[in-house]
């Protein structure tokens, strides 16, 4: 069971943020954690189901702890549907969220 976005979101200021962590990248996860809230709450505003959007939650901010980069943060906000090989869908980026498939 995960636990609500918005609270998984306001813990993650205190774990994303090590003092070791130079001041670009935590503007970058800061600006990013607030972009996600954002799109969380957008989903929510459309009446996704609390659940689902927790999952989302968890395993985006399991990515952004790892973001070092300005492209590795867009990847990871942005929505990338799996690709059906004619055989198999395959996921098309590393970041890929199959919760988030079932909101489209």
């Amino acid at each position: 069971m995960f636990e609500p976005y918005r609270q998984a979101i306001a813990k993650e200021l205190d774990v994303c943020f090590p003092a070791d962590v130079p001041e670009r990248v935590f503007l970058l996860r800061y600006e990013a954690l607030q972009a996600l809230r954002r799109q969380l709450d957008k989903y929510a505003a459309d009446w996704i189901r609390p659940d689902l959007l927790d999952a989302i939650a968890a395993k985006k901010l399991a990515f952004l702890r790892e973001a070092r980069t300005k492209q590795q943060v867009k990847e990871i906000l942005k929505f990338t549907p799996p690709r059906f090989d004619g055989n198999q869908y395959v996921p098309q980026s590393a970041y890929h969220v199959p919760e988030e498939e079932l909101l489209y």
